[in-house]
């Protein structure tokens, strides 16, 4: 692996995709003194509910002019309407104020990351709230020096595991306790045993067996419990933290999910990988546990 990478969080659909746009309607406003007086009429008229991310004013630096958002065309049906609603709610001194409607393309819904405010204000300025942990991990920035070197010396060692692998897909696995070298368990991939025996599945398996492993030894041999007991929660990895030389495939990261992993850290893409190329299973609402999942990049 290149001494030159930085773990890159593998972010859900809102936070990576393109700005789009919609078409709604603005207009010059010809007198500034009365800005605030315009906005308060159409506050009051257009409901405004799908682009409450838009900025109502647009100030042009070129041109020095200034612009105001009327509505979105969901809320009227021609820019004729748009005018004859504008005359039935304006006085006359506002009407002056304004020029003609025209059709504008705005962002289509709020940014999320620097990158989408930058793009979005290049057609409409609107809303941003900056997050900065965000931002600095999409930079490369979240990790000190040493965590990111100890990211990558486990998956180093997850790398080397795979290559012991007998499997065609040399794919290797270390689990360690949350953010430190403690290595749990590391292991590589048995398919060719059986189909099911996924690196990620047996280093789970292998967590599970250490957790039944400390559960038996703690138990009282000269007064054993009435019934067998029962322990269910024998296979979590509650905020342990996975290194796999690759990306996971789609059933391997839900084992991960049900598992309780803390953080994951891969190498490599794959074709059919659950995180980022395929179906982003760890960022899903509906499902009940959520993890950080980190790939590694070059560093620009």
């Amino acid at each position: 692996m290149d001494a030159k990478m930085y773990p890159a969080p593998v972010l859900a659909e809102p936070f990576t995709r393109s700005m789009s746009t919609v078409a709604a309607y603005a207009a010059e406003i010809t007198d500034a003194k009365n800005t605030s007086s315009i906005l308060r009429v159409l506050q009051s008229t257009f409901t405004f509910d799908d682009l409450k991310h838009c900025k109502r004013i647009r100030r042009s630096i070129q041109d020095k002019t200034m612009h105001v958002l009327l509505c979105s065309k969901k809320e009227v049906t021609s820019a004729d309407q748009l005018e004859t609603k504008l005359k039935s709610i304006l006085s006359d001194r506002l009407q002056q104020c304004l020029r003609s409607p025209y059709t504008v393309q705005v962002p289509a819904f709020a940014p999320i990351t620097r990158a989408q405010f930058q793009e979005a204000s290049n057609s409409w300025p609107v809303i941003f709230h900056e997050n900065k942990e965000l931002e600095r991990a999409i930079a490369g920035k979240l990790f000190s020096s040493e965590e990111n070197l100890l990211i990558s010396k486990l998956l180093e060692v997850a790398i080397s595991t795979g290559l012991q692998s007998k499997s065609e897909n040399k794919v290797g696995v270390v689990v360690t306790r949350a953010r430190s070298d403690e290595v749990l368990t590391s292991n590589f991939g048995n398919t060719q045993e059986h189909p099911l025996n996924h690196a990620v599945m047996m280093a789970i398996d292998a967590v599970a067996q250490q957790h039944r492993g400390n559960r038996d030894a703690a138990l009282d041999e000269e007064n054993p419990p009435k019934r067998p007991r029962v322990d269910n929660a024998d296979y979590l990895l509650t905020g342990l933290d996975v290194y796999i030389s690759h990306e996971p495939c789609p059933m391997c990261c839900m084992a991960l999910i049900h598992s309780r992993v803390g953080r994951v850290f891969y190498d490599k893409d794959t074709s059919c990988g659950g995180f980022r190329t395929g179906y982003q299973i760890h960022t899903i609402p509906s499902l009940n546990h959520h993890f950080q999942v980190y790939r590694m990049c070059p560093e620009s």
